[in-house]
Order: C-alpha cells, then structure tokens, then sequence
C-alpha cells in the first residue's frame, strides 16, 4: 500500500513541475490536469490520481493551501458514482478536500463506484466560485451470480413467458456473457429464454454463464379462478384472481364481523356469496359479476341475528351455513339450511345439538348431509334426510366436501398439516408433509376433485396439492389469499 502511496505522489509531483505555464497567463479558473475520463472496473482504484489546476480571474496560481472539493455524485442517500481518498488516506468517502501547492495544484485518490456507467465527481473551488465535472466509465466486475427473473411464477399448460435477467456482479451489475438456459421435462426453453408448459406439474429451470449457475422454478397449473379474501390497505376485500395470476378483479369492499366474510361461488354462476358486517350485524350476501350486491335472505326469521359462513351445494340448489339464533343457542352458531334463492332458512342446530355449536358447516354435493363442527372441534356429518348425526367424528376445523361426494377436506384448530378423511368416517390420514403448514382457514377444492388448494402458513404460499400423489404446486404470488373458493 506504501508503494501504491509512493507511485501517486509521484505523478501528481511530475504534473505539477511539469507545467510551464507560470504564476500568470495561464487559463483563469479550475482546469482538469489529469486523472480523469478513465476507464475501469466496479470499485477499481487507479494508479492516477485526480489533478486539477486553480487560477484566479487573472490567470494567476492561487495562493497555496487553496481549498478544492471533490464531491462524487451521489446515486443514492449511502452510495455515489464514485469515491475520493486524500493522496495519503486508505479511507476512501464520498466527499473529499484538498489544498493546492506552490503551483495551484490539488490532487484526490479515485476509486470507480459500484454502478456500472458514466460517472462523476464534482470539483469545486468555493473561495472563487468555480467549478467542473470530471467524468469516468465504470464497468461491470467478475461474474458474481445469475439473477433471473420470475424466480418461481405459475402459468397454463399452452401460454409462454419470457425469462428476464442474465450474469451479474457482486453489485449486480449485468455483464454481457452468453446464458444457456434448460429445463426438466414438462416445459421447454429456447435459448432466449421463452418458456412453454405441456404438462401440468412442479419444474425446475437452469440458467448456466459466466461459469455459474442459478436455478428457478415453474408450477404449471390447472385452469381455474379463484374467489378469495384479501386484506389491502382500505380493509378487506373479495377478489377473484386465475391460477396463474392472471384476471385480478377486485370484487367487493366487506367487513368482518368476527367470523369472516368466507366468500363462496355459487356453482354454475358467476356469483358469490358471501358474510358482510352490516349496521352491527353479520349478513349474507351476493355479488354478481358487474358488482351488484344482493341481500341473500329476504325474510329471516324473527329470532335470527348473524348469519354467516355459506356453503351451497355443488349440485342440488340448497345451501348450509350458521347463524346466531335464539331458538337454538343465545352464544353460539347453528347450522341452517336454505334454498340457493334464499327461500325457507331452517334451523337445523336445534336438532343436531341443542344448546351447543354447529357450524363451519360444508354441504355435500347432493345437498342431502353437512359436515360441520361442534364442541370440543370435532367434525361431523348431519344427514338431512333421516335427521341424524354420525356416529363418528374427527378432530379438526373447516370441513370442506370433495365435489365428488367421496372425500372431506380439513385443517386442524389454530393451523396445522391437512388431512382427509373418506365421507364415511373411514380411512382419515394426512395429505400434507410433516413440514408445510396449513392456515386455519377453508381450503377449497378443484371441480374433478384432483387438486386441493390452501393457505401455506410455513412457506407464504398457496398450494395446490394433488390427492392422488401429495404433489405440491406452490404459487408464491397469492400469499396474502385466505378462504378460497375454486371454479
């Protein structure tokens, strides 16, 4: 570092006695000297230094120990394009000062900043009110990584999309070397890096350049909307949203009287119902597709208060959800049941459970039975048409009836891994691995009953869950998604 030192004393000492211009006559003002329109890599300090030459109006040497500033000009509030040192100094800052010799001299250490590009330091005499701009070309430095973009996105089978990004450096800066890019098979790359899906599944994507590698990921996923509960900034929201990110449409402003608005699709529509928190109390409602919103009873009954948690039926036009009504339960939900219009809510809590709980209740696809919790958070199933409970039950929260009839869907209190359990009582088991976490909240289910999609608390995901295998396809851009309901 002495030598370093040493070397730079040294030609600012040959620049300066190499002028012969004088004490007068020579250019009135700051001139640039040397040191300056170099060319180098991210944060390369030159062998020159940055000399310049103070004269006064007359063009005579100004008096020794004249002030100069060297300012880089600032990129952000903490880094600037470049970086100045004194010629003794091996702290090198972002603002320097320095004093010109008997021949009007001054001279700073430079080091090229972490941008790549044009670059500049300010130099200014205050005492005369001059001032220049001394210019500089940063290059990138050794290849550091490979950044691309999406680093894991969702799409369709069929539809493309394009990588974006290339070999970088340690400030990522982008350099210009080749990238190959290859992928397991289910997708295709070209070799500028347009991206096409065949097959529905969980894919991996390699970038290779610059003697490095990156690896990104791609969830090709079935065709399917979405209606789900978002908080945004305003308070809570419905949107709907596709599978792979596309069409967001924000839906409905609603309230969450405690139980949550759990938005819903009524099956064949376009419509979803849902919970708002109205003038004190919870209320059924619909929103259609241009944004109407409907009140979904006309007339309940006199002794009914919150109404909340909808779950129509995939095939029958009934649908199940829970109120507060005094007939059954002055402190607790009970499952009703209604027409899809609306018409004939029936209390249902009374029979299955005076005095207790009923409700997350999930209709089955005929409509004839409801699985819903009571005390204790035990699932169970209420048959409509003979009037009786099952004989079994499980520990968990949030049913969800599987659109063919055969299977229910839940989650345990307060979050946890997702299970299944055969709409018999028989064969419960786990379907999520042991470290992915489920929200406690609804997951909902794919009309073919195939895929299963949850709130991934571990992971900031939502996961698409294949039944048959436990494959996982995570979409990483619904995160903030709860209560989904699939069409």
């Amino acid at each position: 570092m002495r030598s370093h030192f040493l070397l730079i004393a040294a030609i600012f000492v040959v620049t300066s006695c190499g002028d012969t211009s004088g004490p007068g006559g020579g250019r009135p003002g700051l001139t640039l000297v040397s040191g300056y329109n170099l060319t180098d890599t991210i944060s390369a300090r030159p062998v020159t230094a940055l000399v310049v030459e103070v004269r006064d109006a007359q063009g005579a040497i100004v008096p020794q120990g004249t002030i100069v500033r060297f300012s880089p000009v600032p990129t952000s509030y903490f880094q600037s394009e470049m970086m100045v040192a004194g010629l003794t100094s091996t702290s090198y800052n972002n603002f320097a000062t320095g004093e010109t010799d008997a021949a009007g001299r001054a001279a700073v250490l430079v080091q090229m900043g972490p941008i790549a590009g044009p670059a500049r330091i300010a130099v200014s005499v205050p005492i005369l009110g001059v001032e220049d701009t001394a210019r500089y070309t940063v290059l990138p430095g050794q290849p550091s990584a490979i950044l691309i973009m999406p680093v894991d996105t969702a799409i369709y089978v069929g539809p493309s999309y394009t990588i974006r990004g290339g070999v970088v450096d340690r400030w990522n800066n982008a350099r210009s070397d080749p990238v190959v890019y290859t992928a397991t098979p289910g997708v295709s790359v070209s070799s500028s890096g347009v991206v096409t899906a065949s097959t529905i599944g969980r894919y991996a994507l390699t970038a290779t350049g610059g003697g490095l590698s990156e690896i990104i990921h791609l969830s090709v996923v079935p065709q399917a909307t979405l209606a789900a509960l978002v908080n945004r900034s305003d308070g809570l929201h419905i949107i709907t949203v596709n599978l792979d990110g596309s069409g967001f449409h924000d839906v409905v402003r609603v309230s969450d009287g405690g139980i949550g608005p759990r938005p819903r699709w009524i099956p064949g529509t376009s419509t979803i119902i849902y919970t708002d928190y109205v003038n004190g109390l919870q209320q059924l409602r619909t929103v259609d597709a241009t944004g109407k919103v409907s009140t979904f009873l006309p007339s309940p009954p006199a002794t009914m208060t919150h109404q909340a948690e909808p779950s129509p039926s995939a095939n029958a036009p009934v649908l199940y959800f829970s109120a507060y009504d005094s007939r059954c339960s002055d402190y607790a939900y009970c499952l009703f049941r209604s027409g899809i219009d609306g018409t004939n809510p029936e209390l249902l809590g009374d029979v299955i459970a005076p005095g207790e709980a009923t409700w997350h209740p999930s209709a089955s696809p005929d409509g004839s039975k409801a699985a819903f919790v009571t005390s204790g958070a035990q699932i169970k199933v209420f048959d409509y048409i003979t009037r009786t409970v099952s004989a079994w039950s499980v520990a968990g929260y949030y049913p969800v009836w599987s659109p063919d009839g055969t299977q229910i869907a839940y989650v345990q209190q307060y979050g946890g891994p997702l299970h299944l359990v055969n709409s018999d009582g028989t064969n419960q088991r786990l379907i999520s691995s042991g470290n992915r976490s489920y929200s406690e909240s609804p997951v909902a289910w794919s009309p073919d009953s195939k895929w299963l999609i949850a709130q991934n608390v571990a992971y900031g995901t939502l996961d698409i869950i294949e039944v048959a295998t436990g494959n996982v396809l995570p979409i990483t851009n619904g995160a903030g998604y709860i209560s989904l309901s699939w069409k």
